[in-house]
This record gives structure tokens, C-alpha cells and sequence, in this order.
């Protein structure tokens, strides 16, 4: 609990620091092709240099089959504006998964880094609202074979998500 309240704390702290470069916040939905869950998350676009932009974001799975999963990732983008109101992007990044197995007595927590390669589109839809969807390939670790047996593979797996991002 305590590394949780800590790591809050150094993402307020961050964010607050990064405000000069924040050009955008934004909610979406999720979907992994491995895990066979929707899920749901938040993240923001701080400006790099440029068109390239860092996008940190939170993503929690619902509840399925006792476990529950979340990740957070770390994506750059490279904008191509295609027009006044398209956006195409390539991405690269890294992950964390963290996947929690509860079945009467047994407890599993599984931890994993990975990376992130895949594209998006971005359209405007008024000039502070962007419609934005992404497609990315996650490399995960393979997980250990005790917590294998009781859950699943989730070494490759295919993000898919939609959204909608406030431009500052």
C-alpha cells in the first residue's frame, strides 16, 4: 500500500513538473487479444520535441475468471498531420502488466515489463476534442510456469483501443 501511495505521489509530482508540456488528456476502452477482456483507462500527451510526444497511461481490465489484470504504458508517438483534422501516428514503447489471480485461498501476482509497437489515427472532432484510436502489439515476458498453469499466456498479445482526448 505504501508503494502505492508513493508512486501517486511521484505521478502528481510529475505531472505538475510536466504541465509546460501537457497538450492533451484523454479516457478510452480497451481490448487485448490474450487476456479476452475489455478494460477501460486514462492517460495524457506531454510534448517532447516537436511532433513527438510521450503518452504515459493507466489501463484496468475487468474482473474475469478470478483475475483481475491492469498495465501502464509508456508510448512515444511521432504525429503526421494528414490536413487540419487527421492525425496519423506510428508508436514505440514499454509496458508493465500486473495480473492478480484470487481463488478461495490462493493468492498469485504476476508482474511483467514488456514493449509496445503499433500506430494510431487521430481525428478531430472540434478543436479542443480528438477521437482517437490505436492499435499496438505487446511483448510481454513470459510469465512463471506456476502462475502459467493456473492463468494464462500472456506473453504477445494485440491492444486495441478507442477514446477521447481533451487538447489543451
Amino acid at each position: 500500500m505504501k508503494k502505492a501511495i508513493l508512486l501517486v505521489c511521484i505521478c502528481i509530482l510529475s505531472g505538475v513538473a510536466a504541465a509546460q508540456s501537457l497538450r492533451a488528456f484523454d479516457v478510452k476502452a480497451s481490448y487485448g487479444s490474450e487476456t479476452e477482456r475489455f478494460g477501460i483507462g486514462a492517460g495524457m500527451t506531454l510534448g517532447v520535441i516537436g511532433e513527438l510526444e510521450l503518452c504515459p497511461s493507466f489501463n484496468y481490465y475487468f474482473k474475469k475468471d478470478h483475475t483481475t489484470l491492469f498495465d501502464v504504458d509508456a508510448d512515444f508517438h511521432y504525429n503526421f498531420h494528414l490536413g487540419k483534422t487527421l492525425i496519423l501516428y506510428p508508436l514505440i514503447g514499454a509496458t508493465y502488466y500486473n495480473l492478480r489471480f484470487e481463488y478461495d485461498d490462493t493468492k498469485e501476482i504476476e508482474g511483467k515489463f514488456g514493449a509496445n509497437l503499433g500506430g494510431g489515427i487521430g481525428l478531430y472532432l472540434m478543436k479542443e476534442l480528438l477521437l482517437k484510436a490505436e492499435v499496438k502489439y505487446q511483448m510481454v515476458e513470459k510469465p512463471d510456469e506456476a502462475v502459467n498453469k493456473l492463468l494464462f499466456d500472456y506473453k504477445n498479445q494485440v491492444k486495441a483501443s478507442i477514446g477521447l482526448a481533451y487538447v489543451f
